[in-house]
């Protein structure tokens, strides 16, 4: 086996690891609210909290993440031009931050009308709830934001710990102030959990900020639309974004139906269902970015080699 291979084998068992770990512990999460406030109308409004959160990150960063920012920013690490996908790096989080922070405020306002478009279902007591839960949670997408780009930039590099660990972290912190704060005498103490996943998001971004300063972050506060790497971000992302958008806005649908059904499929259920289909994402994420890099060097039997070894 190559010395390459053998990397590749330490990283992904290293990643597999700590996806298995934060993944037993989302289920702990999912099994703590349903101890506390098992199939309720409480467990039904922080599950529906979710949905504009979830939304809005996916609608506007999920696309730049996923399949855009690591391929283009590899390429100017490929070639020996750093400083200039530094640049790039800026512009990218200064838009993000900026766009999402202006779809933030505007859910912040109009979560009540969100919501009663998209359970109408829900009885007034359940709305309220539900939307002070939301707002709570909108919180969440600026945090991911900044986490997922600083992911990107540290696996452009091939470091892979730091967002492993976060992912680990995030569903401990949502353990931790869920079950501190939980009452199930209280319904509105399931906020508990609503704040665990914002702080967990906040300390997600914060333990991969050491191994960022370590590649040597090189901030520029700008935001060059023209330039040629933000153009090629874009044009990248627009299709993923499109695709992961229609997937979340098929969920926000189906949960929209299961009010009409509840009877016979609780939206509990749906939402376990969902929980368990997410499962399997540490080799992918591995083999991406190490595509990427190899095909920036113009290596494509190396890159095929990386499917095949990964697959």
């Amino acid at each position: 086996m190559s010395s390459t291979n053998r990397t590749l084998l330490k990283a992904a068992g290293f990643l597999m690891a700590a996806q298995m770990a934060s993944r037993l512990l989302g289920f702990l999460r999912t099994t703590l609210i349903a101890g506390f406030f098992g199939q309720s109308s409480v467990t039904d409004a922080y599950n529906t909290a979710f949905i504009l959160p979830d939304l809005l990150y996916w609608l506007l960063v999920g696309g730049v993440l996923s399949a855009a920012f690591i391929p283009v920013f590899s390429k100017y690490i490929a070639q020996g031009n750093e400083d200039e996908g530094w640049r790039v790096v800026s512009s990218v989080v200064n838009i993000i931050f900026m766009v999402l922070a202006v779809f933030v405020v505007f859910g912040l306002f109009f979560t009540p009308e969100f919501l009663k478009l998209m359970v109408p279902g829900f009885q007034a007591k359940n709305i309220a709830l539900t939307t002070q839960l939301t707002r709570i949670l909108l919180m969440q997408p600026l945090f991911m934001a900044f986490s997922g780009l600083t992911m990107g930039v540290l696996n452009s590099y091939k470091i892979f710990w730091p967002s492993a660990l976060g992912t680990v972290l995030y569903n401990a912190c949502v353990i931790f102030f869920g079950t501190i704060l939980a009452n199930p005498t209280k319904p509105e103490s399931i906020s508990g959990f609503a704040v665990g996943v914002v702080v967990g998001a906040l300390v997600n971004f914060a333990v991969q900020i050491p191994a960022l300063r370590k590649v040597g972050i090189r901030y520029h506060a700008i935001i060059d639309w023209r330039h040629p790497g933000v153009r090629r971000i874009a044009a990248l992302a627009v299709p993923i974004i499109l695709s992961y958008s229609l997937n979340q806005i098929q969920i926000a649908v189906n949960k929209h139906k299961l009010f009409w059904v509840e009877p016979v499929f609780p939206r509990e259920y749906f939402c376990y269902l969902e929980f368990i289909s997410s499962f399997p994402n540490a080799c992918r994420d591995l083999c991406f970015s190490n595509c990427c890099s190899l095909f920036s060097n113009d290596d494509r039997a190396g890159c095929f080699k990386t499917m095949g070894w990964t697959s």
